[in-house]
């Protein structure tokens, strides 16, 4: 009889995992372009990715740093209508790393409304936006001492029978490399954190009230992936000032460090650039269409 319900457990997954539709609408929130000559978005690799997985990006367009969508220079208002209507259209939202933690969170009615009104599922890779004193998604301050750059990091599962690991081959450790090592910045840049291959983290090792997906497997054990299910009563973590009240939220640390002042950048060595391999990316869809 057990051996019966796994069979149909896998068999269920399978048809879950294959025939969700690809389709689904994403509105990814991102805000500068590029500085190479081609002007072309730091991010834009992550866009062609999943606009070839069969998934339609939204991105609203920019004509320059100045004109940015998601901020209109004026700090701590709720979301607009417009914003709303784009974001609760959406089957997800995505926030990309190629972004600035405090345009979406300058005062508690921004953090709020991001928190509240918006009733699509958030899966952020920008994990800055997350800290207390942004969007109150994880119980630490957002400042350099709390920031962890490892290089060539590897993840390791903490729920290996997530949907999120559905055919993704894990070392008997639960581990698995989904970093590239190739992308990061010019090596003769002067930021430390500027190594290819490292990747942004809190050191922090708790979720607070969500669950911890994966783990840096470094011996660490800070938080990759964790997410928190809808909650208007449970904050994110027990003391804290939000809650997933408006969807289900998780957090995916993924895209390249900032380069926020070393010139010149490209594609594969600026904010927010696409850094998974193959094994990433089949983790990352999992965890798009798990969402």
């Amino acid at each position: 009889m057990l051996r019966k319900w796994v069979f149909t457990i896998i068999i269920s997954l399978s048809f879950f995992f294959t025939s969700l539709a690809d389709g689904k609408v994403i509105e990814w929130i991102n805000e500068y372009l590029g500085t190479d000559s081609n002007m072309i978005r730091d991010d834009q690799g992550w866009i062609d990715w999943l606009t070839s997985e069969g998934y339609q990006i939204n991105v609203r367009s920019l004509s320059s740093d100045s004109n940015r969508y998601w901020y209109n220079g004026i700090d701590d208002v709720p979301l607009s209508e417009g914003m709303l209507e784009y974001l609760n259209s959406a089957d997800l939202v995505i926030i990309s790393r190629n972004a600035d933690c405090d345009d979406f969170s300058n005062g508690s009615n921004e953090a709020t409304s991001w928190n509240n009104d918006v009733t699509t599922s958030i899966l952020s890779t920008l994990v800055t936006q997350l800290s207390s004193d942004n969007w109150g998604w994880l119980n630490i301050v957002n400042n350099e001492a709390n920031l962890y750059y490892p290089q060539h990091p590897k993840l390791e599962a903490v729920l290996p029978e997530h949907p999120m690991f559905f055919n993704v081959s894990l070392d008997p450790d639960n581990q698995i490399s989904i970093i590239n090592p190739a992308v990061g910045w010019l090596p003769d840049d002067s930021n430390a954190s500027g190594i290819p291959g490292t990747q942004t983290f809190f050191r922090t090792t708790s979720a607070g009230n969500g669950n911890i997906i994966a783990k840096i497997g470094d011996g660490t054990d800070y938080v990759w992936i964790a997410e928190w299910p809808k909650s208007k009563t449970i904050p994110y973590y027990a003391g804290g000032t939000y809650s997933p009240a408006g969807s289900k939220r998780m957090v995916f640390s993924a895209g390249l460090q900032d380069n926020s002042s070393d010139l010149p950048e490209t594609p594969g060595t600026a904010r927010g650039a696409l850094n998974l391999n193959n094994a990433g990316k089949k983790l990352f869809v999992n965890a798009v269409r798990y969402m």
